[in-house]
């Protein structure tokens, strides 16, 4: 058989072309489920936000920009006072300090469970990690809250008399409740 007459032959149903047409046909299935999941999440994100501004307009009304520079809450004062910049201070803070804590470990761990434990010892590790991804982390601040806060507090106490200058270690700030750093590890 010469190449004409084999060019005339039908394609193969499992040949290489028709299955590359399949795998297109599926990815842009995928690709299109895909964009359109996200794009829905952009726009539920989006509602959400227009709702809170909605929602804040009489906030915002009555304390204008001060909104975002005043350090107390107290809707319920004369006259009454709206501030939230003491909580967006301490987020951005405890997120910080939290994330410089959490980066070391969860990179030390992924080395160690990737490329010094041993086999048996990693997949009970992995099962281990997976089992505390499944839990909530709302658990975790409750119990962090209720077990471990009161035994940091000798720590923050500690901290607070020879570093209390620094402002994450001080104990008792009266906007937060504990000190930020108790706050950041507990996060």
């Amino acid at each position: 058989m010469d190449h004409a007459e084999q060019s005339e032959l039908p394609a193969a149903v499992d040949s290489p072309r028709v299955l590359h047409r399949a795998y297109d046909r599926s990815d842009r299935i995928f690709r299109r489920i895909t964009v359109g999941a996200a794009a829905s999440s952009l726009v539920v994100m989006g509602l959400i936000a227009v709702f809170l501004l909605i929602q804040a307009r009489p906030a915002i009304a009555k304390a204008g920009f001060g909104f975002f520079t005043h350090f107390e809450w107290s809707p319920d004062g004369t006259p009454a006072i709206y501030g939230i910049a003491s909580s967006l201070y301490g987020t951005v803070v405890m997120s910080i300090l939290a994330l410089l804590i959490a980066l070391p470990i969860s990179v030390g761990t992924a080395l160690f469970i990737n490329e010094y434990a041993h086999r048996r010892v990693r997949r009970g590790l992995i099962t281990l990690i997976d089992l505390l991804a499944a839990v909530p982390s709302i658990i975790f601040g409750l119990w962090g809250r209720e077990f471990l806060q009161p035994k940091l507090n000798g720590t923050a106490d500690w901290l607070t008399h020879y570093v209390g200058w620094i402002p994450i270690f001080k104990t008792k700030v009266p906007i937060f409740g504990s000190s930020i750093f108790v706050s950041s590890i507990i996060l």
